[in-house]
């Protein structure tokens, strides 16, 4: 059994008989025939459980539909049942279909054969680990070697926060006196500016990210994450809810992101790319400054963004005005050489001599 982190909203704010979203997270726990499991909950919104990949909360068991029921989070907590075959059952009775029935904290929950029940945690999770840049790149190289044994794939997510806003550091390194830290990377002094209202950045990441994604710091409000076996549709819902994390709490952040093996299958060339993304140089879906609605042009750009993820010499042949400089120029940007200088040289202009 496996399950997918559902997206992060707003915290709402006070409590009401323990039910409504204060400083303290909401979770699932999942129990079934030889299945123990738990599932990070949003303060408020919605989150389907299923059997389906693309599920908030994804329960593999014969007896779930693919989509099941949906909980109801916010000031209240409800249960609604999706026309599922084997029904969901709340204080031993089956509920009507897409009906939402109130439920507490603590109370069990039947769906299909196995029993859910939302609690809230009572004391602080251990803070999630922020590993080094090295660490991250001895990762990155041993999920790239196990990924093309097993053809799996995984994606690398590059956050550049907009402002000073400090990392929270939990690993082995002692704190250095007068709240000032040497940056591994840069090999300077770095002096964040933490202020009263700045958020937590790791706390809000790991109420997205599950347990075995990597988080490590690139450098002074960078940060890069490693997001482990899972489909792209998937990871694609973990970086939305990233997103959606970070403005919720008014954290000035872009993201940039890279799919092994659509975007590469060398650690250097994905980290390259997600990182020139959240720079701003790129990214998937962009076509640059120009329009695309033909589906041959979205083919074309599509193949372009292939061909830079390998590392090759590309010749562009057509007449004048289809857009040859345009794909020259993009090829580079969503290549590891984005962050290096492109050299425009006009050969009809050199002599043979």
């Amino acid at each position: 059994m496996t399950t997918q982190t559902p997206k992060p909203e707003a915290t709402v704010a006070g409590t009401q008989d323990g039910l409504s979203g204060g400083a303290e997270p909401l979770f699932l726990v999942i129990v079934g025939n030889g299945v123990f499991a738990t599932a990070a909950l949003p303060p408020q919104g919605t989150a389907v459980i299923g059997r389906a990949a693309d599920s908030d909360v994804r329960i593999d068991d014969i007896s779930i539909s693919r989509n099941h029921a949906v909980l109801h989070l916010g000031a209240e907590l409800k249960v609604a049942d999706s026309d599922s075959a084997n029904g969901t059952w709340v204080r031993d009775e089956r509920i009507p279909s897409n009906t939402p029935v109130e439920i507490k904290i603590n109370e069990a929950i039947r769906i299909g054969s196995v029993t859910v029940i939302i609690q809230r945690r009572t004391h602080k999770l251990r803070t999630r680990r922020l590993r080094t840049h090295e660490y991250f790149e001895n990762r990155v190289e041993d999920e790239c070697a196990r990924s093309q044994r097993h053809g799996s794939s995984f994606v690398l997510v590059h956050i550049v926060l907009g402002r000073s806003i400090p990392i929270n550091r939990i690993d082995d390194t002692p704190p250095v006196a007068d709240g000032v830290r040497r940056s591994r990377r840069a090999g300077t002094d770095h002096e964040p500016t933490p202020r009263p209202q700045d958020p937590d950045v790791l706390e809000l990441l790991a109420g997205v990210l599950r347990e075995g994604d990597v988080v490590a710091e690139y450098a002074p409000g960078e940060i890069e994450i490693l997001l482990l076996d899972a489909a792209p549709e998937l990871m694609a819902r973990v970086i939305r809810r990233l997103e959606a994390a970070l403005a919720a709490a008014h954290v000035d952040a872009r993201l940039g992101s890279s799919w092994y093996p659509r975007d590469g299958r060398e650690p250097s060339t994905l980290a390259a790319r997600a990182r020139s993304r959240a720079h701003g140089a790129g990214g998937e879906g962009e076509v640059g400054s120009i329009v695309v609605a033909d589906e041959r042009m979205t083919a074309l750009h599509e193949l372009v963004g292939r061909v830079a993820a390998a590392d090759i010499s590309v010749l562009l042949q057509g007449e004048t005005g289809v857009g040859k400089e345009v794909s020259a120029e993009r090829s580079p940007q969503l290549s590891a050489r984005a962050t290096q200088p492109f050299l425009r040289l006009n050969c009809a202009a050199l002599t043979e001599t």
